[in-house]
Order: C-alpha cells, then structure tokens, then sequence
C-alpha cells in the first residue's frame, strides 16, 4: 500500500463518508438480476478498508460478481497482461497464479479488456460501466467496445447550488439584457436615421456601446466569480460549454454529482437527452412553457 494510502487508511473517517445508500443500491440491482463489477486501479487492501468503511460491512465482496483491482487504466484496455488471482481469506489456489476464468467470490489483479470480455461475457451496450476519469475510465471503453458510460463529477454539486441561486439567474438575465440592447444598438448604425446625425452624435453613439460592451465584461466577470475566481465554471465558458463539458459529452452517456443518485430510478429506466438548441435554431416556447406546465 503507498503512502499515500496508508495515511488515509489510517485516517479513514477524515478523507472518507459513510456511504450505505450505494450499497442499498448496488443491492437492489443485484436482486433484480444486474450482473456487477468492480475495476479499480487501487490495490486489494486499499479498496477493502475503503468499501468496509463506506458500505458498513466487510462482505462489501458479496454486492459484485467480478471484483479487479490494481487495473492500471487506461492501459489495461489496450494491454495484454494476464489476471491474477489475489489472495483473500476465499482465495483456494495458488495466490497471484494467471487465471483465464473468473470464479464467484475472488479478487483478480491486472488483466485486460479482451480477457474480461471474454470470461464475462460483457460487451458493447450490454455494459453501463461508472467512473471518475474521462481518460482512465470513460474514454475507451465507449470508443473501443461501445459500453455505455456514466460520469461521476462531483463538483456537480457546487455548479447546481449555484445555478439555483436567485443572484445568478438575475446576472444572467441581466447579461442577457446587455447583449439584447447592444445587438439592437449596432443594427442602428445602419438605419438611415444614424447617418443623418452629427457626427459628434455618432461618436456619442459609439461611446455608449463602448460603455455597454465594457459592462457587459464586467457581468461575465461576476458570472465566472460565483463558481470560481480563478477559473469559473468547470462546465462552461461563458456561453459554450467548457473543454471538460465538451469531453464528458463526448465519452459519457450520463453524468452526475454522486452514483447513488441512480437509486432514485428504476433499474430500467431511459434518459432522454435534452434537445440542443444550435446557433441557427430559435427556441419553442409554447412547446417548452407547455410542458413544463403538463410535466413539472
């Protein structure tokens, strides 16, 4: 165990929480017939004190039908290293031996995606594969085998009490307004009215605009100070959404602040992705008003 574990082992109420709801729910999808699997790249003793604690029970190991630690993703998706079997107190054969099969109740070191889709038999949307890492967990997995992925984001839960607040809608509102005027006020320095004004009018004119573009900096400057000073919204970039957004849509199929969330929905319950509104396109709103009236 590195060091770094061990002090957090050591201290294991400090750096982790009680988590009993995800095992309620890892449990009721188990009864319900969900194959589950675990794959860490933390080793066997780190994730047996984590989980012990989390979920209140040292048979944490009963919940999941494939446990793997030590995978080293992403390479593990790619490589060709055998599993291992890791000893446990179940463990019957030789400990760290190679295996090519999976049996119930054992810890497996190592190994690669093609042995695990082999000796499991999970593959392309069968699969609904959680994790924290766009690149260690996301990324391929849902480009090579077509697994269906979820995001674990948990500065989800900062971003969402912001955007809650009374103070940022009527920023964003405010900001909304800014631009409204400064977009009209542009199209007038084409009317035949603005080229019949004095030229001192006209320079007034674009003094005015001037002052209502430097406002306009000073509102997403406020917009960005209410997630972060330093770097704003992990999700967005003033209108467009973030490089970090941009790649969770890309690799994840959802995403959200805590797994356990999940538990709040039936096992076979579908997302329907929100419809993207797209530069050229303008909103609905007798479709959006109507149903958010029918459906709230």
């Amino acid at each position: 165990m590195s060091p770094l574990h061990s002090t957090i082992v050591n201290n294991i109420e400090k750096y982790l929480d009680r988590a009993p709801e995800i095992l309620q729910m890892l449990s009721t999808l188990k009864r319900e017939g969900k194959r589950l699997f675990l794959l860490t790249n933390s080793g066997y003793s780190y994730v047996d004190a984590g989980l012990s604690y989390m979920f209140g029970t040292k048979a944490w190991r009963d919940v999941f039908d494939v446990v793997v630690v030590g995978a080293r993703k992403p390479g593990w998706y790619q490589s060709q290293r055998p599993f291992r079997l890791v000893p446990t107190s179940s463990s019957h054969t030789q400990p760290w031996a190679p295996v090519e099969h999976f049996e119930d109740g054992q810890v497996y070191a190592g190994g690669n995606l093609d042995s695990f889709t082999r000796a499991t038999g999970y593959a392309d949307r069968n699969v609904m594969y959680f994790g924290d890492h766009i690149y260690s967990d996301l990324r391929d997995p849902s480009v090579q085998r077509g697994w269906f992925t979820g995001a674990i984001v948990s500065e989800l839960n900062h971003e969402l009490r912001v955007i809650q607040r009374t103070s940022y809608r009527q920023l964003v509102s405010y900001m909304q307004v800014i631009e409204k005027l400064l977009k009209h006020s542009q199209q007038q320095t084409r009317s035949l009215e603005f080229t019949q004004i004095t030229e001192s009018e006209k320079d007034a004119f674009r003094r005015q605009l001037d002052e209502g573009r430097a406002e306009r900096r000073r509102a997403r400057w406020q917009l960005r100070d209410c997630f972060n000073s330093n770097f704003g919204s992990v999700f967005r970039t003033e209108k467009y959404p973030s490089l970090f957004a941009t790649k969770i849509r890309a690799f994840a199929n959802v995403y959200t602040a805590d797994v356990s969330n999940l538990g709040a929905y039936a096992s076979d319950f579908v997302f329907y992705p929100k419809r993207m509104t797209q530069a050229h396109e303008t909103r609905m709103p007798e479709v959006d008003d109507l149903l958010d009236e029918l459906l709230p």
